[in-house]
């Protein structure tokens, strides 16, 4: 079998990915945020309800990002 191909010398950096891993990287990064808003207690519960029960519905401003 083929060695894997090293992208810039950083293990795990496989070329054959073909760039989904960039990809994929954003999308974990963006999962951990959306989870962080979710996942919240107290206060921050409270807000982030707030925000999003009394945001226009047909607008994504607080969103977009996703």
């Amino acid at each position: 079998m083929a060695e894997p191909v090293v992208a810039d010398g950083r293990p795990g950096a496989d070329l054959r990915l073909g760039g989904r891993t960039p990809r994929t990287e954003r999308v974990q990064r963006t999962a951990r945020v959306w989870g962080e808003i979710w996942c919240v207690d107290d206060v921050g519960r409270t807000l982030r309800n707030e925000l999003f029960q009394t945001r226009d519905k047909s607008s994504y401003k607080y969103t977009d990002w996703l």
